[in-house]
């Protein structure tokens, strides 16, 4: 399933030449193989992970979050938040071209709304600064007491 997303996230942001690539016919192998294995031979598979600090901040429950963040100068990884909460991360290899930085939410019965990554970590940043704000201000507001 995380190939078939990555395939069609990554068909809306790179170019078609990105196609011939070998980190395209891996994800295309993955799509189609019973058994899908890494070039280790290790069995191929989408294991969740920890949302990072900034990710917390992010995610909204229960839609879903759909992002490309870069990993290096030629490697970008497609994040994707199940319900808000469940990550799984898909490292692709796209060399000289652009960098995607293409961002999705969605929610059950409505559109997916594109948006960045940066805009993503902006919104974030705000959301941390205005709980450490109301935080402060109740710790404030307590001590008054």
């Amino acid at each position: 399933m995380a190939a078939k997303v990555t395939l069609g996230c990554l068909s809306k942001v790179l170019d078609e030449e990105w196609l011939d690539t070998p980190d395209a016919a891996k994800y295309r192998g993955w799509l189609w193989d019973e058994t899908p294995v890494n070039q280790d031979g290790s069995l191929a598979g989408a294991f969740p992970s920890r949302p990072f600090e900034a990710e917390l901040h992010m995610l909204r429950p229960p839609e879903h979050l759909l992002y490309f963040h870069p990993l290096d100068a030629s490697r970008v990884a497609l994040s994707i938040a199940y319900f808000g909460s469940l990550i799984v991360r898909a490292p692709v290899v796209v060399g000289a071209l652009a960098m995607p930085r293409t961002a999705w939410r969605t929610v059950r019965g409505a559109e997916p709304v594109e948006t960045t990554f940066d805009a993503l970590l902006r919104e974030a940043a705000l959301k941390l600064v205005e709980e450490a704000g109301s935080t402060e201000a109740a710790a404030a507001s307590h001590s008054d007491k």
